[in-house]
């Protein structure tokens, strides 16, 4: 089967739920499009539930919200096969809107619902939150994806299988430098501090690879035009221009940099990552991703697109790492706890025992590196990520990860 392209003209599908009028017909239809009926884990071991925090609606939420209909679409596929065990997977979505006490109330009713047996983390700005929250309780994250490195592979119950801080900036560099780039720049929203929080990492990793930094630049999202920000960076000679902006703000850059004259190599990762971008004339691509590529040529890969296709998933919302994060973790929780014996309840300390001994699994090359997880310690640190390039207005990758720096010839 050929391999969709990452469509510059693609909308986001809306999905409409009826109103009042049928409420408790429509509650079970969604029930039953998260994959459950029974609403918690029965006493013959039927049913397995588990949470999802994520921001659905919250600022730049579009991608984290549509890695939850990844999910949903998992939950469906997995429950068509039979469930985990012969176990139904129930999820419970709650929506976290960017906001730390509105995540920090979910979370703490997804502790103190007993019924939920794990949880996955999709809620990039808030994780911080509830980092120590969750891990002193005895509810695990059985993955998703973030950023944090106070959470991620610093706290127990938090099993991360998404490229770990620093290396999470280190490999925009990396591809920077595979594209020959020598003199390296930044342009981040000036609106939120941790769009610039990682400035120190990404110079240092552009001296790891031997090349030079052409500073940072901050933009607001509400300006009319970016021709004075372009213009600073060009006057600095870079060559290659890492966009940490939200997606809506990345392709109008990019757009009027290449008319004031740039013709260098942007990076974009995650959220920066779009149809929209890819699409933007005479621009020219070279990133890092934290989860596997979704346009990965490989029998993994190929099986979820084709599960998204079957599912009528929007492309909009499953070509993103937030959409393969959390593919990659719901896949790894149902191979983990297929073991199960049929019949018997899964329990938090059930799912703990089993991530616990999780040693060296890659997922047919849906992980970056071999994963092995100990239970009541944090994740080991992931190095490892997935270089990609736009060529010819495809993204194209090796689909092998990276584990190291490469360094500039001389």
């Amino acid at each position: 089967m050929p391999l969709p392209r990452f469509s510059p003209t693609r909308r986001l599908a809306m999905r409409r739920y009826g109103l009042v009028a049928m409420t408790m017909v429509a509650l079970s239809a969604v029930l039953a499009a998260c994959g459950g009926g029974a609403g918690s884990n029965d006493p013959n071991g039927s049913t397995v539930k588990i949470g999802v925090l994520a921001n659905v609606t919250g600022t730049v939420g579009k991608q984290e919200g549509g890695a939850t209909r990844v999910l949903e679409a998992w939950a469906r596929n997995v429950n068509a096969r039979g469930g985990i065990g012969g176990r139904e997977v129930e999820l419970v979505i709650k929506d976290t809107r960017a906001d730390a006490p509105t995540t920090a109330a979910a979370a703490e009713e997804f502790i103190a619902d007993e019924s939920v047996v794990g949880v996955f983390s999709l809620t990039f700005s808030t994780e911080g939150s509830v980092g120590q929250q969750i891990a002193d309780s005895d509810l695990p994250v059985v993955g998703g994806a973030g950023f944090n490195p106070k959470v991620w592979g610093a706290l127990p119950n938090w099993y991360g299988i998404t490229t770990s801080f620093p290396n999470v900036t280190g490999i925009q560099v990396w591809a920077a430098a595979e594209a020959g780039a020598t003199k390296l720049s930044q342009i981040s929203c000036a609106e939120d501090p941790s769009c610039v929080a990682s400035e120190s990492t990404f110079k240092s990793a552009v001296d790891e690879v031997g090349a030079s930094y052409a500073g940072l630049v901050k933009v607001a999202a509400t300006a009319p035009n970016y021709t004075a920000e372009c213009l600073a960076i060009a006057d600095r000679g870079a060559d290659f221009i890492q966009l940490g902006l939200a997606e809506a703000i990345a392709p109008r850059v990019a757009e009027d940099c290449i008319r004031q004259g740039y013709t260098g190599s942007f990076g974009a990762s995650s959220n920066s990552l779009t149809g929209t971008l890819t699409s933007v004339p005479g621009i020219q691509l070279n990133g890092g991703l934290n989860a596997f590529p979704w346009f990965m040529e490989s029998p993994a890969a190929q099986n979820y697109r084709d599960v998204m296709a079957a599912q009528k998933v929007s492309e909009d919302d499953w070509s993103s790492t937030p959409a393969t994060a959390a593919w990659a973790s719901a896949k790894l929780f149902e191979k983990t706890m297929s073991g199960v014996v049929s019949g018997t309840t899964i329990t938090r300390d059930t799912v703990q025992d089993a991530y616990g001994a999780i040693k060296d699994e890659t997922l047919d090359g849906l992980l970056p590196q071999p994963v092995t997880f100990t239970r009541g310690e944090p994740s080991p640190r992931i190095d490892c990520a997935w270089l990609y390039k736009l060529e010819n207005g495809t993204l194209v990758t090796s689909g092998e990860p990276q584990c190291s720096a490469p360094k500039i010839a001389s």
